[in-house]
């Protein structure tokens, strides 16, 4: 794994949580790079981030690109892998960084930030050591995750090659999780631009 970073942040005393976001997607159904496209005049994936507490860490699996907080950058391996690869990625650096919970952000779901803090808080309150989000369907959401102790150290540990190109919800299998149903608001991803006029009427 090469990891670069542009803060010591996560290198400080314990904290409540570290974010990994996931932002090493293609964008083909955008058909550019849809991070970069702008909602409500900020990048997507600065909307992605901008309700993350400031005291968080954030590791970002994905290429590197100027952000307007500090962050630590890491790929899944190997690059393009898929989600599931970048969730355990991201694991990786915040079991190594990082004390508390580790909880994953969407860098496609503008109001992903909110849906952390909303998984932290469930996982603060609850004896389990996952939670992850559900959306109005009653549909497991598995990129938005909260996970400590004995669920963190299994995603960390778990084997990149024997993830690549599997989907997400592969990982929650055999995990002990906690449901926390979420705003629809807050798991809308966007695929497409006009998704992004969907998201802003929400």
């Amino acid at each position: 794994m090469t990891t670069r970073t542009s803060s010591e942040g996560c290198r400080a005393t314990p904290v409540r949580a570290i974010a990994v976001v996931l932002a090493g997607g293609t964008s083909r159904r955008f058909g550019t790079d849809k991070l970069a496209a702008r909602l409500a005049g900020v990048s997507l994936l600065e909307r992605a981030i901008a309700d993350i507490p400031e005291e968080w860490p954030v590791v970002v699996v994905g290429p590197e690109r100027p952000l307007s907080r500090p962050a630590v950058f890491t790929r899944e391996i190997p690059a393009g892998a898929g989600p599931a690869a970048a969730l355990v990625a991201g694991a990786r650096v915040a079991a190594l960084r990082c004390t508390g919970c580790m909880v994953s952000v969407p860098g496609d779901v503008p109001a992903g930030g909110q849906a952390a803090r909303q998984l932290v808080s469930a996982l603060a309150d609850s004896d389990v050591d996952a939670c992850v989000g559900v959306d109005e369907h009653g549909v497991e959401q598995p990129l938005q995750l909260a996970v400590r102790g004995a669920a963190l150290t299994r995603l960390a540990e778990t084997d990149p090659a024997s993830v690549v190109g599997a989907s997400a919800r592969s990982l929650l299998v055999g995990l002990d999780a906690l449901q926390v149903r979420l705003p629809p608001r807050w798991t809308l991803d966007i695929d497409t631009p006009d998704q992004i006029a969907l998201w802003s009427k929400l």
